[in-house]
């Protein structure tokens, strides 16, 4: 289901406007090229998931509550390896 948000906010649409509007955030895209954005769309959609649920972008109960807790799960995970390609990147 998680899948299906990012199809909505990819540009300038309605959607991307909505979740501006109601939080002042957008989410971000997740590449297949780069796992970190994985990452960082986690987290971004978990600082966002309020105002996901209220506009009811995906149903009209919004994300379950299960889909939500993978994607903590899935934050929590990947972000020791987030920060770790962090301080690799930027190290000299």
């Amino acid at each position: 289901m998680v899948g299906q948000l990012e199809p909505r906010f990819q540009g300038e649409g309605v959607a991307s406007e909505q979740l501006v509007g109601e939080c002042g955030r957008t989410v971000v895209a997740c590449y297949a090229t780069s796992w970190s954005t994985t990452y960082t769309m986690c987290k971004r959609l978990l600082e966002v998931k309020d105002a996901v649920n209220t506009l009811n972008f995906i149903a009209a109960d919004g994300l379950p509550a299960s889909e939500w807790a993978r994607l903590k799960e899935l934050m929590v995970l990947l972000e020791p390896f987030y920060t770790q390609t962090n301080v690799l990147c930027t190290s000299n």
